[in-house]
């Protein structure tokens, strides 16, 4: 096997976590797959530095956009070992609330600090424990309503967590953030949502920021920091109409790392050809595999040795035409559904 370098082990070692996947109405994208998944669990501690919008590394597009419908829920799954080799979600000591805010962008190469981003969900301290307890002791699970009246488009989505057990200090809270990409389908909606600009959403004196958990007595009740959630207005929602996109088609796929197939062969020279295709295929995978982990890529690897040991059969025989053999399962990407070919 290739070596695979993963260079969040030692950050999830603090208990520190992320986003590692999306679920539209219970139905799982896969790990990584159309997040901006940040480099490591890290936190964010300035509320001033840009990677406070999307974390680091989260201004640049991914490959892959997730499909719902105005109307539906987005799951969020956090993790303390994003590639869920321990089934550790959140450490106890992380508590504080959440929130989850969109924004829409003509294209996702459009710049992502700013203006625009509308909050549609948050949760406080309620019932003796933060929004953080509640999340740790159901999996990690964290979920939000995209409004039903927002109008069809791109936008990325926002999962936000604020841990508090350092916030006595100021600047001692810490922020933890993954964005996504979504393409709403909607019937038409006329939501003119409140916005506000990231940085610049909260201040690190806000109350619900510079905040001591410790204290003998909880200082009740918690304001959480930022804005008030958007309230749809109008009914919206609905079936989708009119032009839908294809779903993209991918034999083998890993986070935003989509396979394609390789190319036919006639001799034994085009079945190496061939071969080197799936491999070269493979570094890009390995390469670009985010901190969710590589299983894909693994999956891939194992076809390219099938590939590799039938040039090797194939040239001994002197029979090499046509093709691998064999059609692999395609899987195609809407709602999160795979669909056999």
């Amino acid at each position: 096997m290739r070596f695979f370098h993963l260079a969040v082990l030692a950050s999830s070692a603090a208990a520190h976590q992320l986003i590692s996947s999306i679920s539209v109405s219970g139905r799982s994208f896969g790990d990584g797959t159309c997040l901006r998944v940040p480099p490591n669990t890290n936190p964010l501690v300035s509320l001033a530095d840009r990677s406070i919008v999307c974390n680091v590394g989260g201004d640049r597009a991914v490959g892959r956009i997730c499909d719902v419908d105005a109307g539906q829920e987005v799951t969020f799954t956090w993790r303390t070992w994003p590639d869920g080799s321990r089934n550790e979600p959140i450490a106890e000591s992380h508590q504080g609330p959440c929130a989850v805010y969109m924004k829409r962008v003509n294209s996702f190469n459009d710049a992502i600090e700013g203006g625009g981003w509308f909050k549609i969900w948050h949760e406080g301290y309620g019932n003796g424990m933060f929004c953080a307890e509640r999340l740790r002791r159901n999996g990690g699970i964290m979920t939000a309503r995209v409004p039903r009246d927002l109008a069809g488009g791109e936008y990325l989505i926002r999962g936000e967590m604020l841990a508090l057990h350092q916030a006595q200090d100021i600047g001692g809270a810490q922020w933890y953030v993954t964005c996504g990409q979504l393409h709403v389908y909607s019937t038409g909606g006329d939501a003119r949502p409140s916005t506000v600009s990231i940085p610049g959403h909260t201040t690190p004196d806000d109350p619900g920021v510079h905040y001591n958990m410790w204290a003998q007595s909880i200082s009740l009740p918690y304001r959480i920091p930022g804005p008030e959630p958007y309230v749809p207005t109008s009914a919206g929602g609905g079936p989708r109409q009119g032009s839908v996109r294809p779903p993209q088609s991918c034999p083998v796929s890993n986070a935003n790392w989509c396979s394609r197939p390789v190319p036919g062969f006639s001799d034994e020279a085009g079945c190496y050809r061939s071969s080197a295709d799936c491999w070269s295929q493979l570094d890009t995978c390995y390469r670009e595999a985010p901190a969710t982990g590589n299983k894909g890529c693994k999956e891939w690897e194992s076809i390219c040795e099938r590939y590799k040991a039938h040039c090797l059969k194939c040239g001994a025989e002197r029979n090499c035409n046509g093709g691998f053999p064999g059609r692999r399962r395609v899987r195609r990407f809407s709602l999160g559904e795979e669909e056999k070919l």
